[in-house]
């Protein structure tokens, strides 16, 4: 019987571990999209500044 709860005990330990990474890959890859769609809005905002400058140079 006590073999059975420390087998039971050690998989719930595995498990917690390896959920435990599971919620860390995840959240490296929410992190890493929210990053590259942060980067995308500030090329976006500097692409369109630089257009709306050459504009007011030719004007």
């Amino acid at each position: 019987m006590a073999c059975d709860s420390t087998t039971t005990s050690l998989q719930g330990f595995i498990g917690f571990f390896s959920l435990r990474e599971n919620l860390k890959n995840l959240w490296q890859s929410i992190l890493r999209f929210k990053f590259c769609k942060i980067m995308d809005c500030f090329a976006t905002l500097i692409i369109t500044k630089n257009k709306i400058q050459r504009r007011k140079q030719r004007v």
